[in-house]
């Protein structure tokens, strides 16, 4: 999910803040934007980072284009994988082996078990 962050401008006489004499400046409000949509980015990149090397549950969404796959993992990542056999819906584990895209790139385990829920 991303950070959902904009600068608001002045609402003429809508809000009680709109009276208040120390308004911050447009210039401020979407610096203050920028700052915090760097912050989110690089969050995010950390904690897709933090994943690498683990093994994650992955639902099976669709293929992409012939031999990758993409799917959703159990902390909401997109996780994409090479494979000839897993169909939609399926549930594999993956060992995660780097960042790409925008989630990871997974390595399916040949005999993953379907998981009881």
């Amino acid at each position: 999910q991303d950070l959902n962050s904009f600068p608001t401008r002045r609402s003429s006489d809508l809000t009680l803040s709109s009276s208040m004499s120390d308004q911050v400046t447009p210039e401020t409000r979407r610096s203050r934007c920028q700052t915090l949509k760097a912050i989110d980015d690089e969050k995010r990149m950390s904690f897709k980072q933090s994943q690498i090397g683990k093994t994650l549950n992955v639902v099976c969404e669709k293929m992409l284009h012939e031999g990758l796959y993409i799917g959703k993992s159990e902390n909401y990542l997109n996780i994409y994988y090479d494979s000839t056999s897993y169909q939609q819906g399926n549930i594999l584990s993956a060992m995660i082996s780097g960042v790409f895209r925008d989630g990871l790139m997974g390595i399916p385990f040949k005999n993953a078990e379907p998981l009881d829920y």
